[in-house]
């Protein structure tokens, strides 16, 4: 799965860009872009890859995706066999750089430049009723002014919430560019691609063209993880897809994302998650 370069629509009405998602299924291509997304998800499940981890969306999560973090919401495979299922999305894009001066000039709003320094390790909030889910529909029907006003005011609505928590905690933050995005999601990709054999090193070296022991330099500082803890995160992932259903035993699933015993699936699942496959399945 490669990640594409996406290109936001230019917004003239101001400096944030609202979009509305509702059709089938949600677009299905890892991708990213410079501006900084918060997503909220009103109808739909599925699973979610935001920069190195993997795990599963439903209606009322809210996610917080840092600039050039590659990121996909692949809906569930029954919204893309009935086209009476919808999935449902309202998104708000804007660019760090334009705010951060407003952030730190201003004494009141400097709570929220703090705020905004996690942005870069990703945000999900599980449940997001009430005012979060008000601010947020009202932006779509107000004017240039007020729209502002109520982007400010959801901001310190998340900034307050308790629940929310960093999808990558551990991550540095790191200027982004392009060539050194797309390297990344060529290394994604391949992951994504061989997850459930033995993805080599070497040749995960080569995707990004780059020598082993720079790769190996690269991937921990843009990730935090070693290339093999990258390469389980996905693994895991993958497997609390397929926890969700009932149709395979908890060690065909740990052979299928490319545990080769059921021991260390185990292990590396509790490790990741807090839960052996077991637990997770019956939560």
């Amino acid at each position: 799965m490669k990640a594409i370069l996406f290109k936001i629509p230019k917004n003239d009405e101001g400096s944030i860009k609202l979009e509305e998602d509702k059709e089938p299924y949600f677009y299905g291509f890892l991708h990213y872009h410079p501006e900084i997304q918060i997503t909220l998800i009103l109808k739909g499940e599925g699973e979610f890859i935001i920069g190195g981890k993997r795990g599963r969306f439903k209606p009322g999560n809210l996610f917080i995706i840092g600039q050039n973090d590659p990121h996909v919401f692949l809906s569930d495979k029954i919204y893309y066999e009935n086209n009476n299922k919808i999935s449902h999305s309202i998104s708000v894009f804007f660019n760090q750089y334009i705010f951060d001066r407003l952030f730190y000039d201003f004494k009141e709003l400097q709570i929220l430049g703090k705020f905004s320094v996690d942005f870069s390790k990703g945000i999900i909030i599980e449940s997001t009723m009430g005012e979060i889910q008000f601010t947020f529909r009202k932006m779509f029907t107000a004017s240039p002014l007020t729209k502002f006003q109520l982007f400010i005011l959801l901001l310190e609505l998340l900034n307050e919430h308790r629940e929310k928590r960093m999808l990558n905690p551990n991550a540095e933050i790191i200027k982004s560019s392009e060539t050194g995005d797309k390297k990344l999601s060529a290394v994604y990709e391949y992951i994504l691609e061989n997850f459930n054999e033995n993805p080599s090193l070497d040749e995960a070296a080569k995707t990004a063209h780059m020598s082993t022991p720079s790769f190996c330099r690269y991937i921990k500082k843009r990730t935090r993880k070693t290339f093999t803890g990258l390469v389980n995160d996905l693994r895991i992932g993958e497997a609390q897809k397929l926890l969700s259903r009932n149709d395979r035993t908890i060690s065909e699933i740990g052979f299928e994302v490319g545990f080769n015993n059921l021991t260390n699936f185990n292990r590396k699942f509790k490790k990741i998650t807090g839960k052996t496959p077991g637990e997770y399945r019956a939560s």
